[in-house]
């Protein structure tokens, strides 16, 4: 999805000179599997699963991975991986690398498979699994406002700085309001179990049925792993104090305060959010208020850029000549 992708004319062209590659020769070819949307790019890597090589199964262990957290995935592969996870003719090991596969991509439906594996006699086969099963059953979180990578899961590239979807999130709501790139904000169905989308839609072009929810955990810096969602086919990342402006700023503009009421709790209690409340007080006819709230968001760490001018507006309100705000000073120099 990066500007710059190869077509799907080249990747099939790439493909078929790397196809009779023998993957004992170099098993990133299988990785690569993974990461190219080719048609059925798994049938291979389910053979190779079976393969006597060690380098190889853990070649397909790779590719499986890489396809199972991109956002094109096949909606079948679930049920796949599930079953070579129970299936005893494959390896030990590469059972259990598969429930690390599962478990990483949020696919918490392997926890009984992962609950035999790690009572095994074999230590490394009970270490992988038990880790596994620990990180199934920790419940993961996913309130707070997140933004969209406008990429894959393990894709690269250059920056791009154009606006991108900004969904906020409640602990255990079945619900995510979101912002799209044009600002508009929506309710959108969202569930942790939920099939793939169907692509139906309704009179209005909404989904007919709620969109998948997954958290995964990608490998980053060998060891270092970091927490991302995937909504349906989109990436989110913790969003970014612009993007945190910008969605709040959507909701106040198009006065979502529902979802504003809504999000409010789990929102961070910083100049950001204290400006967005201030910005909703102004909205409604309550200068007062709103001059107190944008005064106290100028007294903590990062106050947004235009908070002067939000001052400025309510005093003009209040028929009252304008002071400038006091502003938090910094105390030390690891004071942020």
């Amino acid at each position: 999805r990066s500007p710059g992708a190869l077509t799907e004319a080249q990747v099939l062209g790439i493909w078929s000179l790397l196809r009779p590659v023998d993957p004992g020769r170099n098993p990133g070819l299988l990785q690569l599997c993974g990461e190219l949307r080719l048609p059925d790019p798994t049938r291979r890597l389910f053979a190779a699963l079976q393969d006597g090589r060690h380098d190889v199964r853990i070649g397909a262990i790779v590719g499986l991975h890489r396809h199972a957290a991109s956002g094109w995935c096949d909606p079948a592969l679930e049920d796949r991986v599930l079953d070579a996870a129970s299936d005893r003719a494959v390896p030990a090991d590469t059972r259990a690398a598969l429930v690390r596969v599962c478990a990483d991509v949020g696919w918490t439906q392997i926890a009984p498979v992962a609950e035999a594996l790690a009572a095994s006699d074999l230590e490394n086969v009970a270490a992988i699994a038990g880790a596994a099963l620990d990180w199934v059953r920790t419940p993961q979180p996913v309130e707070g406002v997140w933004a969209d990578t406008g990429r894959d899961a393990w894709e690269a590239g250059p920056p791009d700085s154009s606006p991108r979807p900004i969904w906020g999130f409640v602990h255990g709501d079945p619900r995510a309001v979101v912002v799209d790139a044009e600002g508009c904000p929506s309710w959108r169905e969202v569930s942790a179990t939920a099939p793939a989308d169907d692509g139906l839609r309704d009179a209005a072009h909404r989904p007919t049925t709620p969109l998948r929810i997954r958290t995964l955990r990608l490998p980053v810096e060998s060891a270092l792993r970091t927490r991302v969602l995937l909504a349906g086919a989109c990436v989110l990342v913790p969003a970014s104090p612009d993007d945190r402006l910008r969605f709040l700023d959507a909701l106040v503009d198009a006065a979502f305060d529902d979802a504003l009421d809504w999000l409010d709790p789990v929102l961070p209690t910083d100049a950001t959010t204290l400006r967005a409340r201030g910005r909703r007080a102004l909205r409604d006819g309550n200068p007062t208020q709103a001059r107190a709230i944008f005064h106290a968001a100028a007294l903590l760490p990062r106050p947004p850029p235009d908070l002067s001018r939000w001052i400025a507006e309510t005093d003009a309100a209040l028929g009252t000549p304008t002071t400038p705000p006091r502003v938090r000073k910094r105390t030390s120099r690891t004071d942020p």
